[in-house]
């Protein structure tokens, strides 16, 4: 397989991107967090009770993806598996567990990318 070709066929594989949801939602939750508690707070201007509602929303949609991502990080592993050298470790289904699945699936995207880069030269 040509260069071109292997980079495509992992950009086509669409399991890790829901994977970089969990660390994306639990970031644009903290930020909203701080907008609230020193911004709109401070200011009286009226957003708090729309900033909760949104962060509350946040939270179940990273509660949601956290519980799917074992099932996406099962298939990613198979793939991953079969396409490179590296096959990422069963300790990364303990993704579901709040807050430890920020770590896990920042360290298994990390692994992940550096996986791809070694086929891909």
């Amino acid at each position: 397989m040509s260069q071109v070709s292997i980079q495509q066929h992992f950009s086509n594989r669409g399991w890790w991107k829901i994977l970089f949801l969990v660390p994306l939602l639990l970031l644009l939750h903290q930020v909203l967090f701080v907008l609230n508690n020193f911004v709109v707070f401070d200011y009286s201007v009226g957003l708090s009770g729309y900033i909760i509602t949104l962060q509350e929303w946040l939270i179940i949609a990273n509660v949601a993806v956290s519980f799917y991502s074992p099932v996406v990080i099962y298939h990613d592993r198979k793939f991953l598996a079969e396409h490179t050298d590296w096959t990422p470790n069963i300790l990364y289904v303990i993704s579901f567990i709040p807050l430890v699945n920020v770590l896990t699936v920042s360290a298994y995207l990390v692994q992940r990318r550096r996986a791809i880069e070694q086929v891909s030269t």
